[in-house]
């Protein structure tokens, strides 16, 4: 995950999503001021709408309250930050989905600093 350190919202986060989609890849998203975990969030809503693989999907929250990893390690979440869990499609197999993360959050990270948004990983 990552902290902007100039003001920024999940709004404003999901915007640049969006703003920089490839029609092929559109994102859905979902987002929210506070949330109990935004990794609990987008299991719930992929439970009542599975995922098909056709469009990656993202759930932000400004703030959890009880931030929960894929693998139910706690996740530290203070506020000013943007906390986003994901799904995306997978056409590579043997991935290691700690370096997918890795990666994900570095790129997301340098298009927010495009847009003069300071960003820590």
């Amino acid at each position: 995950m990552f902290y902007p350190t100039k003001k920024s919202s999940c709004s404003s986060i999901a915007r640049i999503f969006k703003e920089n989609a490839r029609s092929s890849h559109l994102w859905q998203l979902k987002k929210t001021s506070v949330c109990s975990s935004t990794e609990e969030e987008l299991s719930h809503w992929l439970k009542s709408k599975p995922f098909l693989g056709d469009h990656p999907r993202a759930f932000f929250s400004d703030k959890q309250m009880a931030g929960v990893g894929q693998r139910g390690r706690s996740w530290l979440s203070p506020s000013g930050g943007v906390w986003v869990s994901a799904v995306l499609p997978m056409t590579v197999k043997n991935c290691h989905s700690q370096l997918l993360g890795l990666a994900v959050a570095l790129a997301l990270a340098e298009r927010l600093e495009l847009r003069n948004i300071d960003v820590l990983i």
